[in-house]
């Protein structure tokens, strides 16, 4: 009995130690949008809650702060969209994607030739929560579409059009 008593200590005490190797192991996973700001090169910017850069504030509603001619809000809801879906705008319009809920990012499909917009920093790796902020000023006239990778297949995606 003490043997069993003692392998079953031992396993016990392995399991708990492996959670919590792992939970460590995710919490310092980068990509999560917890930092301060961070800005792309290519006149993009990305800031998570509490950066510095965009003067949007966490949980504003669309529209709210900044100098945006138009504000994307990205999965509103928990739903794997972004709203408005296929907006159109003018030509040097600045566009800004404000963060409604986790695990999401902007993936370029497809761009005109001659536009400078790459999307969110880290391509389709890299994911951010909610808060988080992107803008882009589009300068090149056309239709640009764009997808969130983890959530592509589930038909996260949309286009901007340019005029």
């Amino acid at each position: 009995m003490t043997d069993t008593q003692t392998r079953r200590d031992v396993l016990r005490g392995l399991a708990v130690g492996g959670v919590g190797i792992a939970l460590a192991g995710c919490a310092g996973s980068s990509g999560s949008g917890s930092g301060g700001g961070t800005t792309d090169a290519g006149g993009d910017d990305g800031t998570t809650a509490g950066g510095s850069d965009s003067g949007s504030d966490a949980g504003g509603s669309s529209g709210s702060g900044g100098d945006a001619d138009l504000t994307i809000e990205v999965g509103p809801g928990g739903e794997f969209k972004y709203t408005p879906e296929s907006p159109t705008v003018s030509k040097g319009a600045t566009v800004k994607w404000v963060w409604k809920s986790d695990m999401h990012n902007i993936v370029i499909e497809k761009k005109p030739s001659g536009s400078d917009w790459s999307g969110t920093k880290g391509g389709s790796s890299e994911t951010f929560d909610e808060g988080y902020t992107y803008t882009h000023t589009f300068e090149t006239t056309g239709t640009y579409e764009y997808y969130c990778s983890p959530h592509e297949s589930v038909g996260m995606a949309a286009s901007i059009t340019v005029e």
